[in-house]
């Protein structure tokens, strides 16, 4: 042979890390995949969070409308209310400033479908009622307050929930942007997303 043994180690070959490097690199590797795992979850749930607003937002300008379509309107409502409960259904592990705003404008969305319900039941309540048993007042009535959408208290528990968000909006546009600095006007909300 040549001088070399079987067995031996070439030169060329690149000796492996000792195995406490190894288990730190595996170690740090598993925390950085918990991290992105834990920033996607919150990026979801800020995406659901602003279409959910979005949502809300048109629904409570539709609702202060007095030609609303309740059964329409009612519908798109629960629609937010999933949305809303979509993006919050991870809480626990939602960042402070993105599980508070899914909070406050969930609850916000909970009242608008109750006073959609409420308005819904009185408008099919009024026309089912009559005192005389006619069913042309009962139409006519019911008419009426179909015209109407909203009685004038609920327009105005409908207004109070939209400055609620409004201001909500002002003080914390999104989740997602209230990590950033901005120098935009309050109610301008900005593009610029943290991740």
């Amino acid at each position: 042979m040549t001088g070399k043994q079987h067995g031996t180690r070439r030169n060329d070959a690149r000796p492996r890390a000792p195995m406490a490097v190894r288990a730190v690199l595996i170690a740090l590797s598993a925390v950085s995949a918990l991290g992105a795992g834990w920033a996607g979850v919150n990026a979801v749930a800020v995406r659901g969070y602003d279409a959910a607003t979005a949502s809300l937002v048109r629904n409570l300008e539709a609702a202060s409308k007095d030609d609303s379509d309740l059964d329409r309107l009612g519908a798109a409502q629960q629609q937010t209310d999933a949305q809303f409960a979509d993006a919050g259904a991870l809480a626990p592990v939602l960042l402070p400033s993105v599980r508070g705003p899914i909070a406050a404008n969930a609850e916000i969305s909970k009242r608008l479908t109750a006073l959609i319900a409420e308005a819904k039941a009185q408008q099919n309540g009024a026309g089912t009622t009559s005192t005389d048993g006619s069913e042309v007042q009962g139409a006519d009535r019911q008419q009426s307050q179909e015209e109407q959408g909203l009685s004038d208290e609920q327009r105005k528990k409908v207004d109070e929930l939209l400055q609620q968000n409004q201001q909500l909006a002002t003080a914390s546009p999104s989740p997602s942007a209230s990590s950033s600095t901005s120098t935009s006007a309050p109610g301008e909300q900005s593009a610029s997303k943290p991740w």
